[in-house]
């Protein structure tokens, strides 16, 4: 992994973090209304750490043309 991947993954990790807090936080307290806000806020930053799909290969040869519909007679 490189080391921007590894940065932005530090970063949202701690992002997460944060609102994982806020959430405890706000359930706590009493204060639902932040709730939802805070569920937007993270789940963006955990899309960060979904597992990347492989490239999908190249089409090996395009397919043969049909043959002619067209009457030889």
């Amino acid at each position: 992994m490189s080391g921007p991947g590894v940065a932005v993954r530090m970063v949202a990790a701690i992002g997460l973090m944060l609102v994982v807090a806020a959430l405890v936080y706000s359930i706590s307290n009493g204060r639902l209304f932040m709730f939802p806000f805070l569920l937007l806020l993270g789940f963006p930053m955990a899309a960060v750490f979904r597992p990347r799909r492989a490239p999908l290969p190249p089409p090996a040869d395009p397919p043969p043309e049909p043959p002619s519909r067209m009457s030889l007679n």
